[in-house]
């Protein structure tokens, strides 16, 4: 295996390690095990944990807005946001 890697960092991926990798995938399923992964990390966290975790990708998405766009957010979901403004 330590081969394959090396080789695919030298000479790109091959068919073999292409072959390897749909292997591993027909043995584990991926979306299985990656819905048990999550649902793990969900029960390690308080309320306070996902409310921190919301708030922060709540953040990271809306700063990614222009302002233009971002009204049209809160048009689509909380209007009355922005009565308050236009008074």
């Amino acid at each position: 295996m330590a081969r394959l890697v090396l080789q695919s960092i030298i000479h790109g991926p091959t068919y073999s390690n292409f072959y390897l990798t749909q292997m591993t995938d027909n043995i584990i399923d991926r979306d299985e095990l990656q819905e048990q992964l999550i649902q793990w990390d969900l029960n390690q966290m308080s309320l306070n944990d996902l409310r921190e975790y919301f708030v922060n990708m709540q953040n990271a998405e809306l700063d990614s807005l222009s302002v233009d766009e971002l009204i049209e957010e809160v048009k689509q979901y909380n209007p009355s946001l922005l009565e308050s403004k236009e008074n």
